[in-house]
């Protein structure tokens, strides 16, 4: 692919590339209906079983809603390990296909045609997304589960009824929600920059500046300095994070909502 200089002699600061906000609504929606199914099915199940162990004199309830809940593990991790790839694949594709829209279109306004392709680079770099989605959708059943498991047998332990125990399992069920919020919003995040960042150095672009956004749901005052003072950074090596203790780029700490502005560089860096 071409690489790409600015026509003078001074480099040409391109719009920077914000994540869509339509996929990550699309990809935590997604997350959100599976979960709502999980929840209203763990919820009949868990108020049988505790009817039968009710009913049951000589029954003993940890056993019977312990038996429950495994069945029920088994049977949500086989659904959401048989969706993962399904969702993964099409969000990271969904993010590149954003980023690569919205970079074309950048560039255009600073003056420079591009055609991006999906190469092997591009390749690798979606399959890195689609296997951390992967890893993290196949980790929600099993930290609800677990969750669950343990408020019904506290429930039991400390002699709740059922009404105490589906709010409980209520609250529980938000959690996950919100869990799977954060999986949507930072890896929607850390996808678009990491896709990017192929895409700069396909270009040619080596350095980029460090762009804060109010999109950082914890804002770091680290990344919000290096902005204000215009930071740039090596495509390739990153910022070094006293607060983290190691490289990061503009998107890829958890949380982080930062951008990266692209240099086009001038004929005096060449």
């Amino acid at each position: 692919m071409i690489k790409l200089r600015a026509p003078g002699r001074k480099a040409i600061k391109v719009s920077p590339i914000r994540p869509s906000a339509a996929e990550e609504s699309a990809y935590r929606a997604r997350l959100n209906r599976m979960i709502d199914t999980m929840h209203s099915s763990v919820m009949v199940h868990v108020q049988s079983a505790w009817k039968d162990a009710g009913l049951a004199m000589d029954a003993d309830p940890h056993a019977v809603l312990k038996r429950a809940m495994a069945k029920l593990g088994v049977q949500w991790q086989k659904t959401f390990d048989s969706e993962s790839k399904n969702i993964a694949e099409a969000f990271a594709n969904g993010a590149m296909r954003h980023g690569d829209l919205a970079f074309t279109s950048a560039l255009r306004k600073s003056g420079f045609s591009v055609k991006f392709q999906t190469d092997a680079e591009v390749s690798k770099a979606l399959d890195s997304a689609v296997g951390e989605n992967i890893k993290l959708i196949k980790s929600i059943p099993q930290e609800y589960m677990d969750r669950v498991s343990k408020g019904i047998r506290e429930s039991i332990d400390n002699g709740r009824n059922m009404g105490q125990l589906t709010k409980d399992l209520q609250n529980i069920h938000g959690m996950t929600k919100r869990r799977a919020a954060l999986i949507a919003r930072d890896q929607n995040n850390k996808a678009t920059a990491l896709i990017h960042r192929v895409r700069q150095r396909q270009v040619g672009i080596t350095r980029a500046q460090w762009v804060h956004t109010v999109a950082s749901v914890h804002p770091r005052e680290e990344h919000a300095a290096w902005s204000d003072s215009g930071e740039t950074y090596d495509i390739n090596e990153g910022m070094y994070s006293d607060e983290d203790g190691e490289f990061v780029w503009p998107g890829t700490p958890i949380n982080c909502g930062c951008i990266s502005m692209s240099i086009v560089p001038g004929s005096e860096e060449d």
